[in-house]
């Protein structure tokens, strides 16, 4: 069903307010040991009247009226009631990676408000991760905060990394501990060489930077396969699990007895 745009801002209001917006994760594996290394934190909408609506959608009316500060401290909380929960029924849970768009540099509410939430819950910031979409201005300005929570301890992914010369400046100007290859290379990798070549390009660049590489969007075997071959440290995609809503994710960290490291869950017990 086509949502009328109009519908979607004053939507977007009432599903904040009522906490309608689902926080959902998708866990990230390791290709060496086949653990799990992350989690992905991902918005979820079902709307009462017009049934799902894709992230795509409404985070692109939430940018246009300014609202992503609102949205990502929604999120914010509700990873760190998450994390505050898992802590007190597992021994340790993966890192945990929140997504900030571009448009929110130029507003710092919302960085400013992550290390004392997280002293007020008692959360270890490398529990936290931050996937900053491509697309930034790089500035003093714009890096300053990040590099203070960086020196908290807290991590930084760089997203859709190969998508746009942006992404090459931001690794440049910001250390990034890890970059996620923009799927498009992924989707392609068993009938492309020439993305096969890109691929292996962006690991030699970020071995040499120290960098880890995760890819998005795996689904299939064969193209675990590829990745493996070409070096990648760790993937996520719909071939080992879809995103999962906390309750059943935590269902999958008991399952583990115990037995696992921190931010290290073997996901093929589950």
């Amino acid at each position: 069903m086509i949502v009328p745009y109009s519908d979607l801002k004053c939507s977007l209001d009432t599903a904040l307010l009522n906490s309608e917006l689902k926080v959902y994760y998708q866990p990230q594996i390791n290709l060496q040991t086949g653990r799990i290394v992350g989690l992905e934190a991902l918005l979820r909408w079902n709307h009462k009247q017009y049934g799902y609506i894709p992230p795509a959608t409404f985070i692109k009316v939430a940018e246009h009226h300014l609202m992503m500060d609102e949205i990502s401290s929604y999120v914010l909380n509700v990873v760190c009631d998450d994390i505050q929960t898992w802590n007190a029924h597992v021994p340790a849970i993966p890192r945990i990676y929140i997504n900030i768009s571009a448009s929110q540099f130029g507003n710092k509410s919302f960085l400013k408000q992550i290390v004392p939430l997280l002293h007020d819950k008692e959360i270890s910031p490398d529990q936290l991760g931050l996937e900053v979409t491509e697309g930034v201005h790089w500035t003093e300005q714009n890096i300053t905060p990040l590099l203070s929570l960086k020196a908290a301890g807290i991590f930084f992914s760089l997203d859709d990394f190969g998508k746009g010369v942006s992404g090459y400046n931001a690794i440049k100007t910001f250390p990034f501990d890890k970059v996620k290859i923009d799927r498009n290379y992924v989707k392609n990798l068993k009938d492309s060489a020439i993305d096969r070549a890109i691929v292996s390009s962006i690991m030699h660049l970020a071995n040499q930077l120290n960098i880890e590489v995760i890819a998005e969007g795996v689904e299939d075997k064969q193209t675990v396969v590829i990745l493996n071959e070409l070096g990648c440290h760790s993937v996520q995609g719909y071939l080992y699990t879809k995103a999962l809503p906390n309750d059943q994710l935590l269902k999958y960290l008991l399952t583990q007895g115990g037995s696992y490291e921190k931010a290290n869950y073997n996901w093929s017990n589950c």
